[in-house]
Parts: structure tokens; sequence; C-alpha cells
């Protein structure tokens, strides 16, 4: 199940995932209904005009699986269960409204619908926050970020205590406060939050809010890794790196950088990448180092873009490529990689 679908039901009342299925209100495994039973059942709520059966349905169409995928569908249904008052609902077609799926996109109108997300239901209001903070659809403004991840974090969404606690650690949107916001970190690392276990350990590496403890601070971060928050991962290399906090291993630090790639990190395939070209912490390999500096790319790392780039132009780990050289070299200049621009003129 994707975030998306876990942010979607995570406060739904009882439910099961049985054969990729979202099914309600089933006591156990036994009892629960087939997955097309399950859809049916959905579809039959839906029609009734109930919003939360519309969202699951939703899911169910955006994930594919017991019914074919079909995103423009998966949004007519979202649109459906955010206009029935579902919370959810409105989190799930801002979020394709976001990124265009099933339709055009349209950032003002999905910061809409997480507006509307949070008046209904204030667990959702961490999505909102993040368009303040951020600035997405519309102007940025981390004090009203703040007001938002209160609300949520009030409510009892982890992550919007944990988004809080950002800002008051870098002082955004209003007073700075490092020692409530690592204290903040450290609670909801207690809860298994793997971000908040990521910035508890940078805290105590750094003695930021508290005193420096690089061992625990290595610890919090395996929990982060451990947990798929991919920065976790990366600054978790660096400490076995640099032995920071106990042992000195480069070839630890080299697979937690592949795993933070594998989830997706563009620094963390950057780093990687680096260590195929450069024989560090394992054996040198120049198309493994162009490959990884490909996905550093696809991740959105300009860097990664310029590295790639030139090594297609230049046949080094692979063979000459001018048409990929181009696109990579395009992508890096968007992304605000200045030198990268004069290679595509």
């Amino acid at each position: 199940m994707t975030h998306q679908a876990r942010l979607l039901v995570g406060l739904v009342a009882p439910m099961l995932v049985i054969g990729g299925a979202l099914v309600l209100g089933a006591a156990d495994a036994s009892a629960a209904p087939t997955p097309a039973e399950a859809i049916a059942g959905l579809g039959a709520r839906c029609e009734r005009r109930e919003g939360r059966a519309c969202a699951l349905l939703a899911v169910a169409f955006y994930e594919g699986g017991p019914v074919m995928k079909n995103h423009l569908k998966a949004r007519a249904l979202y649109q459906q269960a955010c206009d029935l008052g579902d919370g959810r609902g409105c989190v799930g077609l801002g979020m394709m409204l976001m990124e265009g799926e099933g339709g055009d996109k349209d950032l003002a109108k999905g910061r809409a619908a997480f507006a509307r997300a949070c008046d209904v239901a204030a667990t959702t209001c961490t999505v909102i926050g993040a368009a303040w903070a951020d600035g997405l659809g519309g102007p940025k403004d981390p004090a009203k970020a703040r007001t938002f991840y209160q609300k949520a974090c009030g409510a009892g969404d982890e992550d919007g205590c944990v988004e809080l606690a950002a800002l008051l650690d870098a002082g955004l949107g209003g007073a700075r406060d490092q020692v409530k916001a690592r204290a903040a970190f450290l609670k909801s690392c207690e809860r298994k939050h793997a971000k908040a276990c990521g910035l508890a350990g940078v805290a105590l590496r750094d003695g930021t809010g508290g005193d420096r403890d690089a061992p625990r601070a290595r610890t919090l971060l395996e929990r982060s890794c451990a947990g798929g928050w991919s920065p976790g991962c990366v600054r978790l290399a660096a400490m076995w790196e640099d032995g920071a906090g106990g042992p000195r291993d480069a070839a630890r630090a080299r697979g937690l950088r592949q795993k933070a790639c594998d989830l997706g990190d563009a620094n963390g395939c950057h780093l990687l990448a680096l260590d195929w070209h450069d024989g560090r912490g394992g054996p040198e390999g120049l198309p493994q180092a162009r490959a990884a500096f490909g996905r550093a790319c696809e991740a959105g790392g300009a860097a990664g873009c310029a590295r790639f780039g030139q090594m297609c132009r230049d046949g080094s780990g692979g063979a000459k490529d001018a048409d990929a050289a181009r696109r990579a070299f395009r992508r890096a200049c968007d992304l605000g990689e200045a030198q990268a621009c004069k290679e595509t003129r």
C-alpha cells in the first residue's frame, strides 16, 4: 500500500487489507468478504452517498489489484467523497490535483482540497500545513503552517507533531526552541515515527537542544533508516564512514547509501554514484556510477543530472549518448544547476 493509501485509511474504523482489497468492518480474516465482494459493497455504500466508502473505493481504483487501476475514476471518486464531507477523500483529491493524476494538474485547487479536508477532519491538517510551509498552490507562510500542524498534532496526527517540531527547530514561522523540538522528536520517535527518529538523531549528533550523544544518535538514525526515512539512511552512512559514535565501516556506509537510493533519495543516489566512481567502500564501477547518477537525476537531483549528462556525453561508463546527455543537462538546468545550462545552448 502506498503512502497515499495509508494516509487515507489510517484513521478509518477497523479495516483489513485482504487480497489487495480494502475491507470495512471485518472483525477477522475468516469473516471477511472476498475482494470482489468488498469492492461491490463499497460501491453500494458509495451510491448511498457514504463519503468514507467513496474514498476507500477511490483508493482501490488508484492502487489497482482487486480492480483495474483507473486514475480518472479514482479522482472522480475522491471528488465525490470530498463533496460528501469525507476528509480523506479531500486529501486524495488534493494529491491527485497536485500531481496531475487522472486529469489536469492544478496546484491551487489541490491546496483548496487540502483546506477542505482540514475543515472536516483535523487529523488531515498536516497536508494543508505542508502546502503553506512549501508554498504549494499559493504563497508560503511558515506561521500559518505552524497553526495547521498544531491543529493536526492536537488531534493526534504524529506527522503534524513532527512537522511542527521541525519548524520549532529551525525557527520558521515563530520563535526557535530547539530544546522543545528535540523533546518532541524523541517523543514521536518512541511512537515509531521514522522521520522523528532521524531528526532526533541529528539533534543528538550535533548537540542541538541538549548534550551531544553520537552513539545514541547512531541508534536513532538506525531506527529511522529501518523505518524507511531515506535522509536518515544518508546521515547514518556518514556516521559509519567517519566513525562518529562507533566503528568506521565504509562498506556499511555504501550499503546504507544504496538503501537510501532504493527509497528514491536523490542525495543517496548521488553519493552512491560517487562510491562506485571512486571505489569508496567497495569496488570501482563506472557503469554502476553512471546508472546511479541517472537515478539521482530521476529523483530530482540537479547535480546528479549534470554528472549523468557528462558521463553520457563523454561515453564514460557506457556508450556516448548525445540525446540522453542533452536531456540530462536540460533537466539539471531546469533544477537550478547553472553550469549545466551552458551545455544546452
